[in-house]
């Protein structure tokens, strides 16, 4: 009696590792972030985190660290970071409409920041909402 099919190990199926290069890259100089990854690819191991910053029409929007911050004091905003992870997933689903999800996050953040202020302390208002929804009955 058998008790399990032949199998092959899962790390069959692994990629090769990536070779570390010592390559001098400067964002915008040397280095794009749009440009092509050489063949084979690599990896680089800086000693400091590097800063990114990109113009959506008038708003400046700078990624460090994981993070997304945008401060538009002449809006009269405070500015919001949130997570990078969260800022590219956000603008593939609102594509061209970046604008528009700029104030949307300006507004939740708003929201957030006047009920940490009040002394509640909870997820963001969109969220609870998002959450009520998916528990209300069909």
């Amino acid at each position: 009696m058998q008790w399990e099919a032949p199998s092959k190990p899962l790390a069959v199926d692994d990629p090769l590792l990536l070779p570390e290069r010592e390559v001098h890259s400067e964002i915008g100089i040397n280095w794009f972030l749009d440009q092509e990854i050489p063949k084979g690819g690599y990896v680089s191991i800086l000693a400091e985190s590097l800063l990114w910053e990109e113009r959506l029409g008038k708003t400046r929007i700078k990624t460090t660290q994981g993070l997304n911050t945008c401060m538009e004091p002449h809006r009269g905003w405070t500015g919001w970071t949130i997570a990078s992870s969260s800022w590219n997933f956000l603008r593939k689903r609102w594509l061209d409409r970046e604008q528009e999800l700029i104030m949307v996050i300006q507004e939740e953040t708003k929201c957030t920041e006047e009920k940490e202020e009040a002394g509640y302390r909870s997820l963001t208002c969109s969220e609870k909402k998002n959450f009520s929804e998916c528990l209300a009955p069909n």
